[in-house]
């Protein structure tokens, strides 16, 4: 276990923020500020390089896979344009495309074009262009917003790297369970705790890269590769502005899920499409109270539908749905977080 501060990867960790400002407590005062400051150009180039990313958080994989190592942020933006367009795309996509396919892409064949997003087919289409828009957006990103920022928050996380290396040196077991509370080492396996259980046995594992951040939580598992994996360890600053709120798009979620007739439904079109006609003679209501549920389930994200004909069929968002646990536990992990880690050595 090695834990590694890189100033490149808190940028794209901000930038990630930025996308999802409500889901990262900490960090959401300083991310209304921001984002009231930047410019409206390099707002939507954010937004846009980030539906091509997860978010930016597909950054973190490139940075580790290609083994950035950088010492200042501008280093880690050169490093970024001297990867080659092969290995670019392969992180980008989440490493879900294989080599060979991204290879006939590359070729100028479109190979399942249809499961992918237009963001993602740019990518694929247009690998260098768009590595040279994320190198641009970082830099001006950086220079214009984040310089101060970095400034201020650099002497903690280069403290927190050498406090984490002396209790790996006293006390390595206590060192490595105080990364996160769903970070659980067990005999023979390390275990991550998210929508489902992600298992790692040691005898697998030739490295695992503890990442410090002030802008990671409520992440815990950063980006795996072959043997490496990668952890986000959450650094509170002191005198950070925490803001004691709920992420509304999980209230509206909660909201949804407190009716148990909605319930009900919820779970009969997660594995099947159904019409309001369908679910109004299933459960014995009236059409109008069935249509009046799945507004709300579908104004939650929870359903997605679909009109065949004269019938609107309506399906749940499996991915979305997935997700509810993994929102709950990063809401009810970040008090925890605040408390456990601090750049200040205890």
């Amino acid at each position: 276990m090695v834990i590694e501060y890189s100033p490149f990867l808190e940028v794209v960790s901000s930038l990630h923020v930025l996308q999802e400002p409500k889901h990262h407590l900490e960090r959401l005062t300083w991310a209304l500020e921001t984002e009231a400051l930047l410019s409206p150009a390099l707002k939507q180039q954010i937004a846009d390089l980030g539906q091509a990313s997860n978010d930016w958080l597909n950054l973190f994989d490139l940075h580790d896979i290609c083994n950035f190592r950088e010492t200042s942020v501008e280093e880690g933006i050169e490093k970024l344009l001297e990867v080659n367009e092969r290995q670019f795309v392969y992180c980008l996509m989440g490493q879900v495309m294989s080599l060979e396919h991204i290879d006939l892409w590359l070729q100028g064949n479109e190979v399942e074009k249809e499961q992918w997003t237009k963001p993602q087919r740019d990518l694929l289409r247009k690998p260098a262009t768009l590595r040279r828009q994320f190198a641009d957006v970082l830099s001006a990103y950086y220079q214009e917003y984040f310089t101060k920022e970095l400034r201020r928050i650099e002497p903690w996380l280069i403290s927190s790297v050498h406090t984490f290396q002396e209790k790996l040196r006293q006390a390595p077991l206590e060192a490595m369970e105080s990364i996160h509370p769903r970070f659980i080492l067990r005999e023979q396996e390390i275990l991550f705790y998210k929508a489902h259980t992600w298992r790692f046995p040691y005898s697998e594992l030739s490295r695992i890269i503890v990442q410090p951040s002030t802008f990671i939580a409520p992440h815990l598992l950063m980006g795996t590769f072959e043997s490496t994996v990668s952890v986000g360890y959450a650094l509170s600053v002191p005198g950070a502005d925490r803001t004691d709120a709920v992420p509304q798009d999980l209230l509206g979620i909660m909201n949804a899920m407190s009716d148990e007739s909605r319930m009900k439904i919820l779970r009969q079109v997660f594995y099947h499409p159904y019409c309001t006609q369908q679910l109004a003679e299933m459960y014995n209501l009236a059409e109008a109270t069935v249509s009046k549920h799945l507004k709300i389930l579908s104004q939650a994200g929870l359903v997605r539908s679909e009109r065949k004909g004269n019938y609107v069929f309506y399906s749940g968002d499996r991915k979305r749905i997935q997700q509810v646990p993994v929102d709950l536990n990063q809401f009810f992990d970040q008090p925890l977080l605040d408390k456990a880690h601090t750049g200040e050595e205890k």
